[in-house]
């Protein structure tokens, strides 16, 4: 298959790689049904979920501001099957690679029980691991005693390939807004901030009604992901995606804007893609004169054909020559203005940015 361009391709240039480990654990008595299933979906981890990832990823940068290009490196190890009266966490992971724990992000299980639910937060972040998900393949619901703060949310589902993979992408998305939205701009990311956050998305999408499924009825209050209330029949809906993330981030920003340290600008522009050709003290000087909060940061690149589309693009940029189109233009916007300046985005870049 022929990947797809992004149509601001050339606005990623040095991508962010983020590692992730999905493994499969059966029990000692796995069948040769079983067997073979795990091997399958395996194999279509290791091959359909790169590609899925990779073009949702394309799809939903080309109708958001990122960075960034976000890519993922992926990790499926072969996973010792464990006895099931010792099918804990705390078990599997002693057997487990030590090189592949902290990248450890999903667990596809098909025990018939599942994990053992003892194994508390704090041994889940001595191993690296802010949170993780356990997808049960069973064609029944089991009794779940766990904690909803011991960050272990279970989904549990039929066997079935496409609806797994859905999950795995739920998953990666979240993840993928998660590290282009909140830490380009703030100064710590710890474990108990990511719990924060993960109780704040949980509490976001009860408020505004969003139907995240199949996580609602497992997650025990302290996970969910956004891109679940994504699907819709015609596929996965990029632009009502990009925009609960730009509403979830700029609320939770202001939430912790007094507990929380954010970077100073010249850190959070290291992120923008042009880093190396930006005139620093230009934009600070332009951010001197704005109050504290969120601003999109616009910059001219390519030139448009249209005399109408410069014209247009000339409102948003007053330090800009009335006659000619320069490249690398600096103008201040408020978030308010996105939707508008997006159209745009063939000829400038959009890069949000935190006056603190």
């Amino acid at each position: 298959m022929q990947k797809r361009r992004l149509k601001n391709q050339k606005h990623f240039k040095e991508p962010i790689i983020r590692r992730c480990t999905i493994i499969t654990s059966s029990s000692e008595e796995e069948t040769d049904e079983t067997f073979n299933n795990r091997i399958y979906l395996t194999a279509a981890i290791k091959n359909d979920i790169v590609i899925k990832l990779e073009q949702k990823l394309m799809d939903i940068q080309n109708v958001g501001y990122f960075p960034k290009q976000l890519k993922f490196g992926f990790t499926t190890p072969d996973t010792p099957n464990i006895d099931n009266s010792k099918a804990s966490l705390q078990n599997l992971l002693i057997n487990f690679n030590p090189d592949h724990v902290e990248t450890l992000r999903v667990i596809i299980n098909f025990s018939a029980k599942g994990l053992n639910s003892e194994y508390d937060t704090k041994g889940l972040n001595n191993n690296g691991i802010s949170h993780l998900v356990e997808i049960i393949i069973q064609e029944g619901g089991i009794s779940d005693n766990l904690s909803k703060d011991n960050f272990i949310t279970r989904v549990i589902v039929k066997y079935s390939k496409p609806q797994i993979i859905n999950i795995l992408l739920d998953t990666l998305l979240d993840i993928s807004m998660y590290h282009t939205f909140i830490t380009p701009h703030i100064s710590t990311d710890s474990f108990d901030h990511k719990h924060s956050f993960s109780y704040f998305k949980v509490e976001f999408a009860a408020k505004n009604n969003i139907q995240a499924k199949p996580w609602d009825s497992e997650a025990k209050g302290n996970y969910l992901s956004l891109a679940s209330s994504c699907w819709e029949k015609k596929g996965f809906n990029c632009k009502k995606y990009v925009e609960l993330w730009d509403k979830l981030s700029n609320e939770y920003l202001v939430s912790i804007s007094k507990s929380v340290n954010f970077k100073p600008i010249t850190l959070q522009l290291k992120s923008h893609p042009f880093y190396g050709e930006l005139s620093i003290s230009s934009i600070l000087k332009k951010l001197n004169n704005q109050k504290t909060g969120t601003y999109l940061l616009l910059r001219t690149e390519k030139r448009p054909n249209s005399k109408k589309q410069i014209r247009e693009i000339k409102i948003y940029f007053p330090d800009m020559d009335e006659k000619k189109w320069h490249k690398g233009i600096i103008a201040i916007a408020k978030p308010e203005k996105l939707m508008l300046l997006k159209r745009y985005e063939k000829w400038i870049s959009i890069f949000k940015i935190i006056n603190a």
